[in-house]
């Protein structure tokens, strides 16, 4: 009966939740351009598109010819808009990304075919992207930029998200996800800020399992970092999701955790504790504090969503 009530409940937080639509094409020519959606104005937020290029007749090359895709914070990992290329190979997929900022990435020759996908969250954005791909050793000079008009507009409504923003105290405790040990909640956006510190500490993770991509091993889904420092300075730990616990992290000074979650699929979560001593595995009995978790947050809101619809 619990674990039906949690997912009544999560389903009513959703109830709200626009979804956003796909953009998928497939590119048969020996040759071509695409684009990111509206180029070169800026592209719409909660975009999850791809394009795929058939094999090829002869070895060809893949060149960004322009890129300007929102940049995370830190500036090392491309958490918020980002494009990855997925190359088939005879053993499997190679990955190449994700590419996010103001350079675009390097040409990247492929013998067989090829998948672009390019993804945006919901907020901030910017002129995106501009690809050819044509064989290797022929000029591109005679691809011409696609005109904005030509791809489609997708709708740029975002959906609603739980925010739960912690600024902890406690110099050692314990953080857990929504629910945790039953399922997260969709459409989460956590981030626990822990105590500045002037001595290493660790974080050691005690369970995880958080949804990850199904055909390729990355965090397109569901993911956790951990942020150390600020500025120039950081350290970015993750993207952390599947069924690995993450290693030990020590950390001095700030630390921020972030734990996202999308509009569908959900798992076990995780637990950490933080504010250890290096050598340590348990907090100071005195200090040990076990923090609520989120699913009284996810409770209420779907309560007054019901309300709201009654």
């Amino acid at each position: 009966m619990g674990s039906y009530f949690h997912i009544l409940l999560c389903h009513l937080v959703a109830l709200s939740v626009v979804s956003a639509d796909k953009c998928e094409y497939e590119l048969r020519g020996a040759s071509g351009s695409f684009a990111s959606p509206n180029y070169p104005h800026n592209y719409p937020n909660n975009l999850n598109c791809s394009w795929k290029i058939h094999k090829p007749n002869k070895t060809s090359v893949l060149v960004f010819k322009d890129m300007e895709i929102e940049e995370s914070i830190p500036g090392k990992m491309c958490q918020f808009d980002f494009v990855y290329v997925y190359l088939q190979t005879g053993s499997g997929v190679q990955t190449h990304g994700p590419f996010c900022g103001g350079i675009p990435p390097g040409p990247i020759k492929f013998h067989d075919g090829v998948t672009v996908t390019f993804s945006t969250d919901r907020s901030g954005n910017h002129r995106g992207f501009w690809a050819v791909y044509h064989p290797v050793g022929e000029n591109d000079t005679a691809i011409s930029t696609p005109e904005p008009k030509t791809v489609p507009t997708v709708p740029t409504k975002a959906p609603e998200t739980i925010d739960c923003d912690y600024t902890l105290n406690e110099t050692c405790g314990f953080i857990n996800s929504s629910n945790y040990p039953a399922t997260y909640c969709n459409n989460l956006v956590c981030s626990w800020l822990l105590p500045n510190t002037t001595e290493p500490k660790k974080i050691m993770f005690l369970d995880f399992e958080v949804e990850q991509s199904g055909w390729v091993n990355e965090c397109q889904y569901d993911y956790l970092y951990v942020y150390v420092d600020t500025g120039k300075d950081i350290e970015v730990y993750g993207p952390f999701c599947g069924g690995r616990i993450p290693d030990p992290i020590i950390y001095s000074g700030v630390a921020q955790v972030i734990f996202v979650t999308d509009t569908e699929g959900t798992r076990r979560g995780f637990s950490l504790i933080y504010g250890l001593e290096p050598s340590k595995t348990k907090c100071p009995e005195s200090k040990a504090v076990r923090r609520i978790p989120v699913a009284t947050l996810c409770y209420y809101l779907a309560i007054m969503m019901t309300l709201k619809l009654l």
